[in-house]
This record gives C-alpha cells, structure tokens and sequence, in this order.
C-alpha cells in the first residue's frame, strides 16, 4: 500500500507522504470488527466520515473512481495505445496493495 502514490502522484503529495505512511501502519492495524454487506464505494466513504484516514480515503476514492466523461470511448482507445503485453504486468506486491483498497 505503500507504494500507491507512485501509480497515483497527484493524490498524496510529498510533504504528506509520512502522515500517508502512518496511517497506512494505524490501518493495517486497526481492527474492523464490524464486517457488513456493502459496496467498497459505500465501506470507505463510512471510513471517510470517521476522518481516522483522510489520506488513505483519498487514495482509495482515486483508485475506485471510474471514468465519468462523455469520452469514455476514447479514453479507452487511448488507453490501447499505451498498455502493451509488457506494460500490462503488475508486480505482486502492487497488486496486492490495490486489491487491499
């Protein structure tokens, strides 16, 4: 989870980068007794309103956000011209960070 605001720079910024740190430790720690039926959208915008992880909530809302514009279209074609067979390959350890938002 780290590694996060290397894929998504304009998220955390540098000066914010070891308070993104600690709260990425305080929730690997945290315990989330309370498990629910919900969507991911809904679970971290209840763990946004908790305001116990700002920049981590932003991440995640960065990370989940689908394309909202009328050129969604394009936006996919361009996204062919940049994704190759070696471009498309994710290290393990990102994956895994992107999976646990």
């Amino acid at each position: 989870m780290k590694e996060l605001p290397l894929y998504a720079s304009n998220v955390v910024q540098d000066s914010e980068k070891e308070a993104y740190d600690l709260e990425i430790h305080n929730f690997q720690n945290d315990h989330f007794s309370d498990i629910v039926e919900e969507s991911v959208d809904l679970w971290w915008r209840d763990v946004e309103n908790t305001s116990k992880y700002p920049l981590l909530s932003r991440m995640a809302f960065a990370l989940l956000t689908c394309f909202y514009e009328p050129k969604v279209e394009s936006s996919f074609s361009i996204m062919n011209n940049v994704i190759t067979p070696g471009s498309n390959r994710l290290n393990v350890s990102t994956f895994n960070a992107m999976q646990c938002i």
